[in-house]
């Protein structure tokens, strides 16, 4: 279903790290890294998006150069457009870390 899609629609993308870059031409651009529920993956925009962490989105990616091992992977590099802001989710590190103890045994 995900490759089958060209643009892919994605819900709820937690915004958990973005960074200021500049290509050869010197033009800024932000890198973002979103998670969802199923993957996290990096996209970059041109647009300042004003955006902070633990922003939620909506936004559609384009799937054609995601090879089957870096899906599996669940962490590529997605060009990405149509991005609408949803709601700024309430983080505490301490019930986040806790409940990590639940999903991540060691």
């Amino acid at each position: 279903k995900f490759k089958n899609q060209k643009h892919y629609f994605i819900n709820n993308a937690l915004l958990t790290h973005q960074y200021i870059k500049y290509n050869k031409k010197n033009k800024k651009y932000w890198v973002l890294k979103l998670q969802t529920e199923n993957f996290t993956f990096y996209t970059t925009s041109f647009k300042d998006l004003n955006l902070s962490k633990n922003q939620l989105l909506s936004l559609r990616i384009i799937t054609h150069n995601i090879n089957f091992k870096d899906y599996l992977s669940k962490s590529f590099y997605a060009p990405s457009y149509d991005f609408e802001k949803l709601k700024e989710k309430e983080y505490n590190p301490i019930i986040s870390y806790f409940l990590n103890q639940h999903t991540n045994e060691k």
